[in-house]
């Protein structure tokens, strides 16, 4: 079924009330588990920062109204970046004050280490920008960021106990950027990183089946205000998203393996937008876009398939200073 876009919501649950004291990052504090959502339900989160810095967070499950938006905590110099790499699970990344990257995550169980986990620094690095999260199954998972360099750097986990690989710049790569990156996979082994160049271009960098990095590839001659945002639907399609730098509207572009990219087009409607987009999924050809308007709020809207898309609508009246970010555990 389509993501219905609601203008009520559910109202947070008891058992994770919001905060009334905000630590920074470093020193936040254990918190009651979030609620639990079945595994196999169909599911939908969305993130952004609020206009006291605190990370917002709110949720959809299939059948049911949105919540309301609710504090995760945190004192951020960023919005989110956000990936599922299992059923239940959800990781994401944000810059900190202290210019490091932090990391939390949502793990949906009904066991003793269910629910949010505490922010914990990603190394010792210094950064410019939101990370970007993805995940191509179950044993893959990485954050890209823009480095104090202007540089994309990388960081990967490893699973099995090996822990994160730390920063580092992809090799041999003098590149610079602005704004936060955007990553996608399509498929496992396939993963592409977007980001606005100094030329206001946005730019692809892809793993190759050979193994290593493609190197960085202009989409086109559109220029941008705002970074990238990535999404994929299924299989081998993949599309991107980003405001554009003379009428602030959304334009997109997209990937069909075996057809190429179609190039840059234009949504229709008057809203405008100040920051880089997010776009998430829930079902093969469903797909719902969330950006910031000049008004503030989050705005949003779907894709039902055939081409076929809703109206701009806001997802309520609370205002935000970020980027948003979205992810869903039923379609990584």
């Amino acid at each position: 079924m389509p993501v219905d876009i609601q203008l009520t919501c559910t109202p947070p649950d008891l058992s994770c009330p919001p905060s009334p004291n905000v630590p920074e990052l470093p020193n936040d504090s254990p918190r009651p588990p979030a609620p639990t959502r079945a595994t196999e339900e169909i599911t939908l989160d969305v993130f952004a920062r609020g206009a006291d810095n605190q990370l917002y967070h709110r949720w959809w499950v299939a059948g049911k109204p949105w919540t309301c938006w609710q504090s995760l905590r945190g004192e951020l110099a960023s919005g989110a970046g956000v990936a599922s790499h299992g059923a239940g699970i959800l990781h994401l990344g944000v810059l900190g004050t202290d210019s490091r990257i932090y990391d939390r995550a949502f793990v949906n169980s009904g066991y003793l280490g269910a629910g949010w986990s505490n922010w914990a620094a990603l190394g010792t690095g210094t950064f410019r920008s939101a990370p970007a999260a993805a995940s191509w199954g179950s044993d893959h998972f990485a954050m890209f960021a823009r480095g104090a360099d202007d540089r994309i750097h990388q960081n990967l986990f490893r699973f099995g106990g090996g822990g994160w690989t730390d920063w580092q710049p992809f090799p041999g790569d003098t590149q610079t950027f602005t704004g936060a990156p955007a990553a996608v996979s399509y498929e496992p082994q396939r993963l592409h990183v977007f980001a606005k160049g100094t030329d206001n271009l946005i730019y692809d960098k892809h793993t190759l089946p050979t193994g290593g990095w493609s190197p960085w590839t202009a989409l086109g001659t559109r220029t941008f205000h705002s970074g990238p945002a990535a999404v994929s639907w299924g299989p081998r399609h993949l599309e991107v998203f980003a405001v554009d730098l003379n009428d602030r509207k959304m334009w997109h572009n997209w990937f069909v393996f075996g057809v190429g990219w179609h190039g840059w087009a234009a949504f229709d409607g008057a809203q405008t937008f100040t920051e880089a987009p997010a776009a998430g999924t829930h079902a093969f050809e469903k797909l719902n876009l969330y950006a910031l308007g000049t008004d503030g709020r989050i705005w949003e809207r779907f894709h039902n398939g055939g081409g076929s898309w809703s109206p701009w609508a806001p997802t309520g009246d609370q205002q935000f200073t970020s980027a948003p970010a979205s992810a869903s555990w039923s379609n990584r």
